[in-house]
């Protein structure tokens, strides 16, 4: 009998499909236990994980046992039986016990009078069999803590003090109490085949309980990198992870309840899963995760009316949730009211600030006020809420970001670049890092400084390689006067930039972009083809109805020399956007004195 014959004469997908359909039942009671706080979070894990080892047991019960009649068990029945309860046993306990010690880090944090800020690394033991990695175990505890002390934030125990506990046998948590130190960094450094094997361990100083552990790898040849590279590396991580923890017990601190800041976590989580969803132009993902977020957050609020964080955090979410929506600036109006309404509960909340500084700043940025004064009192009134919110916490590093956006619209480079500088240097936690890079890398670019516009590009590029901003960096900073213009790698930028997009997004972006890769051809040498690809590369205008691609056009025909189509194509942009004119910025340097170019200039 054939191998589906057997299937079906012992009844196995009868058996299985019956199994499916109970077993969802059960996870489905399950879920509304666990969703109405019955049960904790990892009652639903552990369901669902023994739902689906229960599938192979269903295989394996009715492969044996399905046909009609008393069937005994045999010895490979049991085998297999056992095989896979112990595997469920392993997977359950697994999850148990990781659930047991996330508890156990949550309560040591809540109950914790220490100050998180407050770091203490102790020198990183060597793990070689010869005790040959010392030096460079010091090197990475020394570079951690100089590194660290750098970052306004962090109150970092010096060296000496981290010298004086060296070697004594001291537990974590009295080294702790020591140095009053809410937070220790500890480590050992190792040696696999030709790897260097560096373990990094996040303590809780009053509790001794390990929080995070990180292990980084680097060639064993590099020694000599190693120090200033991966304690770089090392030190960003920490940063981000102690951000994260500082928030989560400032929240939990501020909840009225459990139950109310679980939902504040939920609504955190899923607004992070929605802003990822946009990074890879998923829009589907990022509305589904925009809608938990707000009913979340939502939930939060209700908890109790007098608590601002669920009202900014709601107001957060629909202020990202407006490229998705029908109309961007009734949402975006929308999370302007929850902002005031936030600081009618707490006039001075910096967060509530934020939010409606950045959201009348994108209302200003996308027309949706008057042309005349009452575009004036909007922008003055976004860049009010931002400074102010700055005032009130100085470790904001986005209003920082957001300021710096704001200067640049009203080429004011120089305040850009300041602003964007202080959030680099301000962001302790390195929560706005991309942006504020962007930031500085395009202030930059803008005033014409190419050391300091190349510099930032590198950076930036290095730290998000996957982010499609630092790949075009890479390619308008080659349009700059002092860059070597290389057609090769321009076209492979170009290239990489379009698959970031995402299928079918080659459209306004990219045509922008390809501007830039015409802009690096004629400074190349190559005019001739330099025009084929404006040519042959402008959008229709229902892509691009303003004209920008026109504009930017204009500014790369300047760049590689051709005054003439410059002219005329700057002309032909302020025909389709009047009252604009894009020549004060260093691309049209060689358009100054020319007459057609001050025509232009004088009628804008």
């Amino acid at each position: 009998m054939s191998l589906w014959g057997q299937v079906k004469e012992r009844r196995i997908t009868q058996i299985v499909l019956a199994y499916l359909a109970g077993g969802y039942v059960a996870l489905t009671v399950v879920d509304q236990v666990v969703d109405r706080e019955v049960l904790p979070d990892v009652a639903y894990r552990v369901a669902g994980t023994l739902y689906l080892f229960g599938i192979a047991f269903a295989l394996i019960l009715g492969w044996y046992h399905g046909e009609k009649g008393d069937q005994k068990a045999s010895f490979p029945e049991i085998v297999m039986l056992v095989i896979v309860s112990l595997a469920t046993l392993g997977s359950t306990g697994m999850i148990i016990r990781g659930h047991l010690q996330d508890v156990a880090v949550a309560s040591a944090l809540d109950t914790s009078t220490m100050d998180l800020r407050r770091l203490a690394v102790t020198y990183f033991e060597d793990g070689s069999a010869d005790g040959s990695l010392g030096a460079v175990a010091d090197a990475i505890t020394e570079g951690l803590i100089g590194s660290l002390s750098q970052v306004q934030e962090l109150d970092v125990v010096s060296r000496n003090g981290s010298e004086s506990v060296r070697g004594e046998d001291l537990t974590p948590d009295s080294i702790g109490r020591i140095f009053n130190a809410g937070t220790l960094i500890e480590g050992s450094v190792g040696q696999a085949n030709d790897e260097l094997l560096v373990t990094v361990r996040l303590v809780d100083g009053q509790s001794g309980i390990q929080v995070q552990r990180d292990q980084y790898t680097w060639p064993a040849d590099e020694l000599a990198s190693v120090g200033e590279e991966l304690t770089q590396e090392v030190a960003r991580a920490l940063r981000i992870h102690l951000g994260e923890e500082l928030r989560l017990r400032e929240s939990r601190s501020a909840a009225p309840s459990t139950a109310a800041w679980l939902h504040m976590a939920r609504a955190e989580k899923a607004l992070k899963d929605g802003l990822a969803a946009m990074q890879r132009f998923d829009g589907e993902a990022a509305s589904d995760a925009f809608a938990i977020a707000a009913r979340e957050a939502a939930a939060a609020r209700e908890a109790d009316e007098d608590w601002v964080e669920p009202v900014v955090l709601l107001g957060r979410v629909t202020y990202e949730g407006y490229p998705l929506s029908a109309d961007a600036f009734a949402t975006i109006e929308e999370a302007i009211s929850l902002a005031t309404e936030a600081l009618e509960i707490e006039a001075n909340d910096a967060a509530a600030l934020e939010l409606r500084g950045t959201a009348r700043y994108r209302l200003w940025l996308g027309g949706g006020a008057e042309e005349g004064d009452e575009s004036d009192r909007l922008f003055e009134a976004a860049r009010a809420d931002l400074v102010q919110s700055l005032n009130l916490d100085r470790s904001r590093a986005n209003v920082n970001s957001v300021l710096s956006h704001l200067y640049l619209q009203v080429s004011d480079w120089s305040q850009a670049v300041l602003a964007a500088r202080q959030a680099y240097e301000g962001d302790a936690y390195l929560a706005a890092a991309d942006g504020v890079l962007f930031r500085l890398y395009q202030a930059s670019y803008d005033l014409g400084d190419y050391e300091e516009a190349d510099r930032w590009c590198r950076e930036a590029n290095r730290r998000f390689p996957e982010d499609f901003r630092f790949v075009r960096c890479q390619l308008q900073v080659m349009t700059m006067p002092r860059a070597e213009p290389d057609v090769e790698t321009a076209w492979a930028l170009y290239n990489d930039f379009v698959e970031m997009q995402g299928e079918g997004e080659e459209n306004f972006l990219a045509g922008i972009t390809k501007m830039f890769v015409g802009g690096v051809i004629g400074r190349a040498g190559l005019p001739d083809s330099a025009n084929a690809v404006f040519a042959r590369s402008r959008l229709d205008r229902d892509i691009d109805p303003e004209g920008e691609q026109i504009s930017v056009e204009a500014a790369m025909r300047s760049v590689m020399g051709d005054v003439e189509g410059s002219i005329d194509a700057l002309e032909e942009f302020m025909v389709r956007s009047p009252g604009h004119f894009p020549g004060e910025h260093w691309w049209f340097q060689n358009l100054q004195g020319n007459p057609d170019f001050e025509r232009l200039q004088a009628v804008r």
